[in-house]
């Protein structure tokens, strides 16, 4: 028997061996004590001996049957604790007490039936478990589909919505053009009103269309940024001009404030700037019933080198109560429930997700009774190397000028821009005061008169004065008025102004005007701005197409229709107009369709036409798209005659004709001198602009940034067609082709290629220089 229990369920032997001599010593001893004369003899030992013997061996049976029964109550447990209850514990078999066998199987039973309640309960569980993974298996499932469904869904409700409202504004574009065209014939005051009616209706349509295309755009995620250069004073002064007078119908003044610190060209998204002020100018038109508007554009102070502006619009009008600020920027909701003019209740909303966009915060503060301000703090690039190319600002410094102006607000705008302009500047309290200095004055009087009048001012005798002491003094005057009616500016300047402007004014148009006011030259030019220049309008709405063609016309331009691509590149196969304006969306082929063709026939040549773009909406990188394919520009629909005059403006001197070139004596041919024909302002111009350029698109190149590169090469090749500089346009456009060849990456001859063009730019320098 092993030392300890077996697998059998056999338990140690030890402790029976030790007991066994005991017993048996004790056998042995018994007969001493109870009968001594036992041990006188062998026999006594006899009987000692087989004593201890017997009793070894009921020790070893007693411990045999033990251990049996013992495994066979092992056996038995064993079996209930593996769930197997067919045998039960017999107490006589096992020796056990039958109370005990009793308790036990009671136990066993037990655990049998507890064990079956479980395996049930978890198989319930089980069962369960799998229902609800199946049930999350098709809900998952379902929830794709349904995704996919709505994914779809909402890609059609998008392009259905970019479609409407192409096939929307391309209408409104037709109305508000030519209720524009209608509005300078003559009328009579019943058809004015009808017409202005019907502008102002088209115009409340087409922005909630844009309104509504842009919050969708917002929610789907859709709505991104272009990043362009652009004249920053421009974009908020289209927006001025063309809302002021909305503000004039009203009696409202209107000044804009652009503060000198603000850099004059920055990089960002004009078209979305312009949303955002035109979002906040005409809230605080439509909400202000008497008093003025002020435009302030400051230079905040930033933390990086991005240019952070803070384009404030404060008003005059009736303010916002503290209930309706809390629900000011929610969705679909009208800035004031008093407004009956019809409004989708987005404006606001989006100005400040397109705030938020260019990084920046939609403020507000308002009192009521007193009037709000909103103030669109955004973050913008400078080009502060490139201001210095675009205005200089000296042609007025130095010269004596008289203001008189009532109203304060417009007052210290055009000091603001006086001042910065070094005029020597003398204010007058009243006209009366004005008229009579004027006639006392000698050789020390004002080179130059401004008047700030409103259109009541026909009706007064003093401004009346004012104009005729100017006339009698030979003073020019130029007036700004708050109105844009041109019979009323007509007839200021009928009673002895110079020039009538609007007060809305901006600050270079007025710097120009000044100018040519001084200069003696007449208000209205016989020769108009786009005078004998051939262009070919290119729509398949015959409405717009005859919008742009009129309005060209207006401008002195010679026009030719086509009603798509394929008709525009045949007819500039025939008659090589030198710009073109197309509109993007056509069916057959598209407009970047015909560009391409068009830049492709005119590879090699040499000549290059100015293709501008026309279309309702593009999206940044739509655009970039449109650009690539060959066109120069794209205008944005609706338009008017500033914007279109502004973005034809690079191409109007490259399309005119050059004189012809100085003959030598002998009758040879001299070579030509590349300032020849080019004003001298223009000429310094091209000497500050082309270095910036070649240093771009060298740093551009040692980055290795493909498409930034041909964008630079794009910027020279254009700068060299303005001025006619072959050799350096033929070098740029060399660098576009090479680049477009190659599907990815930079070309190997790539560094050649610049280098030349440093080279023909260095010539270019200094043949500029006279060297």
């Amino acid at each position: 028997m092993s030392a300890r229990q077996t697998s059998s369920g056999r338990i140690r032997g030890w402790p029976w061996l030790l007991l066994a001599p005991a017993l048996a010593l004790a056998v042995g001893l018994l007969p001493a004590w109870f009968a001594p004369w036992m041990y006188d003899d062998y026999p006594r030992w006899v009987l000692l001996s087989l004593g201890v013997v017997l009793s070894l061996m009921g020790v070893v049976a007693a411990q045999r049957r033990l251990a049996a029964r013992l495994q066979r109550l092992g056996r038995v447990l064993r079996q209930a604790m593996q769930d197997r209850p067919e045998n039960r514990i017999q107490a006589r078999a096992m020796g056990v007490p039958e109370s005990a066998a009793t308790v036990l199987n009671e136990l066993i039973e037990q655990l049998h039936q507890s064990r079956s309640a479980s395996r049930g309960e978890s198989a319930r569980l089980l069962a369960h478990l799998r229902q609800e993974l199946s049930n999350e298996r098709a809900a998952r499932e379902r929830a794709q589909t349904d995704l996919t469904e709505a994914r779809a869904a909402a890609q059609f409700k998008n392009d259905l919505l970019s479609n409407m409202s192409h096939e929307l504004r391309t209408p409104l574009t037709a109305i508000l053009g030519f209720s524009e065209l209608l509005e300078k014939t003559p009328l009579n005051r019943q058809q004015a009103e009808y017409v202005s009616t019907l502008s102002k209706s088209a115009e409340n349509l087409l922005s909630m269309i844009n309104s509504l295309l842009d919050w969708n755009r917002i929610e789907a995620g859709r709505l991104s940024l272009q990043q362009i250069s652009f004249v920053l004073s421009d974009c908020i002064e289209d927006v001025t001009g063309l809302l002021s007078p909305l503000a004039y119908d009203k009696g409202l003044q209107i000044a804009l404030l652009i503060y000198h610190d603000v850099p004059l060209r920055v990089s960002g998204d004009p078209v979305r700037l312009q949303q955002i002020v035109t979002n906040l100018l005409s809230n605080a038109i439509k909400f202000t019933e008497r008093g003025e508007i002020v435009i302030r554009v400051m230079r905040e102070q930033g933390k990086d080198e991005r240019c952070w502006l803070r384009i404030s619009v404060a008003d005059s009008g009736r303010g916002i109560s503290e209930a309706q600020m809390e629900r000011l920027f929610e969705m679909f909701t009208p800035s004031s429930t008093s407004n009956r003019t019809p409004s989708s209740g987005l404006g606001l909303a989006i100005t400040q997700r397109l705030c938020e966009l260019m990084d920046g915060r939609l403020e507000v503060e308002s009192e009521v009774g007193i009037g709000t301000t909103f103030s669109a703090v955004v973050a913008l690039r400078p080009q502060l190397e490139r201001d210095s190319a675009l205005v200089t600002w000296d042609g007025l410094r130095g010269v004596r000028l008289w203001l008189c102006d009532a109203r304060s607000t417009t007052r210290l705008a055009l000091l603001h821009h006086l001042e910065y302009w070094g005029l020597e500047t003398r204010l007058f309290e009243s006209p009366r005061r004005l008229a009579t200095a004027l006639l006392e004055s000698d050789t020390q009087g004002p080179r130059l008169v401004i008047a700030g009048i409103t259109p009541e001012a026909l009706d007064d005798v003093q401004w009346r004065d004012v104009f005729g002491a100017c006339r009698q003094t030979q003073r020019p005057c130029v007036a700004l008025i708050s109105s844009s009616d041109t019979e009323v500016q007509h007839a200021i300047t009928d009673a002895g102004a110079a020039r009538c402007l609007p007060q809305s004014i901006g600050g270079g148009p007025l710097y120009q005007a000044l100018l040519d006011t001084l200069a003696g030259q007449p208000a209205e030019p016989g020769q108009k701005p786009l005078q004998d220049l051939e262009v070919l309008v290119v729509d398949n709405t015959v409405a717009s197409r005859r919008y742009v063609s009129l309005l060209l016309d207006s401008l002195g331009a010679q026009t030719q229709e086509a009603g798509d691509g394929r008709e525009a590149v045949r007819l500039w196969r025939e008659r090589r107009p030198p710009l073109i304006l197309m509109d993007v969306q056509m069916p057959e082929l598209d407009g970047p369709g015909a560009a391409r063709e068009i830049r492709a026939a005119e590879s090699g040549s040499g000549a290059r036409c100015g293709i501008i773009g026309m279309s309702a909406h593009l999206e940044p990188e739509e655009r970039q798209e449109v650009i690539r394919a060959g066109m120069d520009e794209v205008l944005l629909k609706p338009f008017d005659e500033r914007q279109l005059l502004r973005t034809l403006r690079p191409w109007v001197q490259q399309c005119r004709p050059a004189d012809p070139p100085p003959q030598a004596a002998d009758g040879a041919d001299a070579p030509v001198r590349l300032a020849h024909g080019i004003a001298p302002e223009l000429a310094e111009l091209l000497l500050e602009e082309l270095p910036l350029q070649i240093k771009e698109l060298e740093e551009i190149y040692m980055r290795g940034e493909r498409d930034a590169i041909r964008s630079a090469a794009h910027q020279i090749h254009g700068t060299a067609a303005f001025y006619k500089l072959a050799e350096l346009r033929a070098s740029a456009r060399r660098v576009e082709q090479s680049l477009a060849a190659v599907g990815k990456g930079l070309p190997e001859n790539l560094g050649d290629d610049i280098a030349e063009i440093r080279e023909a730019t260095n010539r270019v320098l200094r043949e500029l220089r006279g060297e």
